[in-house]
């Protein structure tokens, strides 16, 4: 279990250190620079994103729609679970009732 944190220390600290010594000099500069495509036209840029945006949009709006198909279905479950119960209750007991009569009819 010592060696495990051991290990654990030793990684974090060199992903520590390579996080600053690459951060130190930066070699990389904000999108526009480094794609010549965009380099020209920041619009195009701003589409791109609104074009994200709204793609993300539609779906997060499809996981809310399954989340409340999902709770719709639990409930659903749920009462049929409850109604389940309820009738393997009433037959255990029909079935006791029918159980006690034939002892009583043997019995005689």
């Amino acid at each position: 279990m010592d060696i495990l944190v051991c290990l654990l220390c030793i990684l974090f600290t060199i992903l520590i250190l390579n996080h600053i010594f690459n951060n130190i000099n930066p070699s990389i500069i904000e999108g526009a620079t480094t794609y010549e495509e965009y380099s020209d036209d920041p619009l195009v840029l701003a589409q791109k994103n609104a074009g994200n945006i709204d793609y993300l949009k539609t779906k997060f709006a499809e996981i809310d729609a399954l989340t409340k198909q999902v709770t719709d279905l639990n409930e659903t479950v749920e009462t049929n679970t409850s109604t389940i119960t309820s009738i393997v209750d009433a037959q255990t007991e029909q079935t006791e009732q029918l159980n006690d009569a034939q002892d009583n009819i043997t019995d005689e």
